[in-house]
């Protein structure tokens, strides 16, 4: 609720000049990353992020263990790692960490913390969806080819605690062959 009120917000004090993320993406084909204090009202706008992030990160996290507990099946779309930054559900802000700004610094270390939460109830499974950067582009043709693969890479190479089953899935075959493999891999590990 916090970040729908904060992207509502930020909707509106985005800047459409010169310069401004509406002009398109940055030169490497990604969007401006976040944390760098291009403003003091920017950084205050990413300070409030965090935090309400974080936030409903643990809310999330506390959810997920009682329906565990209560012997339900928890199905997340994605989950948290610390592995790579600015990617995939990781820490956006870890370069605050090293700010002179005590409140930066604690927000960093928030952030960091509510994603370790993670780390102590790991997935019983995983699927990792594996597409060919070149399908993908197909795909989402408005994302670059070089970002998709960097983004296969980092895909493949995340690590989970060795009582998480991985399961690999080829994501370049049709929607009904990759629904039939995911729905047997969830079969499997009831």
């Amino acid at each position: 609720m916090a970040r729908r009120l904060l992207q509502g917000v930020a909707t509106l004090l985005r800047p459409v000049a010169p310069g401004g993320w509406e002009e398109g993406p940055a030169s490497d084909g990604e969007a401006p990353r976040r944390g760098h204090r291009s403003s003091w009202l920017r950084t205050c706008g990413e300070l409030l992020w965090v935090v309400a992030l974080a936030r409903e990160r643990r809310r999330r996290l506390r959810q997920a263990r009682r329906a565990r507990n209560l012997g339900m099946v928890v199905v997340c779309d994605r989950f948290l790692q610390t592995q790579f930054t600015d990617f995939n559900d990781g820490p956006a802000f870890s370069h605050w960490l090293d700010e002179k700004s005590w409140l930066l610094r604690a927000a960093a270390r928030n952030e960091l913390a509510a994603i370790r939460a993670a780390e102590l109830q790991p997935p019983d499974l995983v699927i990792r969806l594996r597409v060919d950067p070149e399908v993908a582009a197909r795909r989402r043709p408005t994302m670059a080819l070089e970002r998709l693969q960097r983004s296969a890479e980092k895909i493949a190479t995340l690590r989970y605690p060795p009582i998480t089953r991985v399961a690999e899935i080829n994501a370049d075959e049709p929607l009904e062959h990759v629904l039939l493999a995911v729905k047997r891999a969830i079969w499997e590990s009831l």
